[in-house]
């Protein structure tokens, strides 16, 4: 999922930055590619962490899902708006939720390390 995170963040600055509109769209395109093993890995990571979670914890993480998939256009589309219509601001503002996911997912490998080894003594 890391990796998934830094490719997502180099899509984004490729399709912001992009001197040629085809390279803006193969970044958009593999951005797509990137974020593709973000559900399927959180999901394996959930039940792997809390095996006990069952339905509920799956439905919170729908929700979360889909209040990040509404999210995620909404700011991308107010930071185009305010910036007077330049998608490219609000497609920077989008490389927020990538990182936000990168830190989560060091925060995560860090604990997770730590637990483990108070597991062990």
């Amino acid at each position: 999922m890391t990796g998934s995170c830094v490719l997502c963040i180099v899509c984004y600055l490729t399709a912001v930055f992009a001197p040629f509109p085809l390279l803006a769209l193969l970044g958009c395109a593999l951005c797509g590619f990137s974020v593709g093993i973000f559900w399927p890995g959180t999901f394996s990571a959930a039940a792997r962490s809390i095996p006990n979670g069952g339905t509920a914890m799956f439905a919170f993480m729908a929700l979360a899902g889909d209040l990040g998939c509404a999210s995620g256009p909404t700011v991308v589309g107010f930071t185009a708006d305010i910036s007077g219509g330049k998608l490219g601001s609000g497609l920077l503002a989008a490389v927020l939720f990538p990182v936000i996911m990168l830190a989560g997912t060091a925060f995560t490998s860090l604990f997770g390390k730590k637990k483990k080894m108070e597991h062990k003594l």
